[in-house]
């Protein structure tokens, strides 16, 4: 006998001994009126009969409500959880970062990976250029073509400055520079400029 059916024989006797014994008491709370009647007739058999019926009853219930999962026959756990399992890797797969869309790849999975390759290659492009304002607003003007062409919106570009001027290892000076340039930009200069480079990329 393997273990799923002495746990399953366990589980039966359990259930058994304590249906048996909340039945009768269910019995006897719920029926008192009809056991108090029976014992003013001095009724103990009508007694007896009343309470091992209940107690019968609940051993039934409480055999026959097994869960399914306890059953020894049932394999429904490890065959779901495979073919969710297999669905989930079937359905994801890796992105490029250059070609990422949310509308086109829903996945939060890859939403993460690309804001986390977005913020890495703006700092990096900010350091290489550092000193050098004009460059770093052209490095800016180039972090947002990336986020719309991504499909992200300006409140959650905007969100993501503050990690990487932190992260760029500006100067009290040269951060207080950027922070100004920053500010300075609309949001009608951010989508003009990000839509007259993807022209030119689009051109070459």
């Amino acid at each position: 006998m393997n273990k799923r059916w002495s746990d399953f024989y366990f589980a039966i006797g359990v259930r058994f001994v304590c249906g048996t014994i909340i039945g009768g008491l269910a019995g006897l709370l719920l029926g008192y009126r009809v056991v108090l009647r029976l014992a003013a007739r001095d009724n103990t058999r009508g007694i007896g009969v009343w309470l091992v019926a209940w107690a019968v009853g609940g051993a039934l219930i409480a055999v026959f409500r097994i869960p399914h999962w306890q059953k020894p026959w049932y394999k429904g756990v490890q065959a779901s959880a495979g073919c969710s399992q297999t669905s989930a890797n079937y359905n994801f797969r890796r992105v490029r970062p250059e070609f990422y869309n949310r509308a086109a790849h829903p996945s939060l999975k890859q939403f993460h990976d690309f804001v986390r390759w977005l913020r890495e290659i703006t700092v990096v492009e900010l350091e290489c250029v550092r000193g050098d304002l004009e460059a770093t607003k052209a490095a800016f003007f180039r972090f947002f073509q990336r986020g719309f062409k991504a499909g992200l919106t300006v409140t959650e570009l905007t969100e993501l400055l503050p990690p990487i001027v932190c992260s760029a290892g500006y100067s009290e000076a040269e951060g207080a520079k950027v922070v100004a340039m920053l500010k300075g930009l609309t949001v009608e200069e951010l989508q003009s400029e990000c839509n007259d480079k993807a022209g030119v990329s689009s051109g070459d």
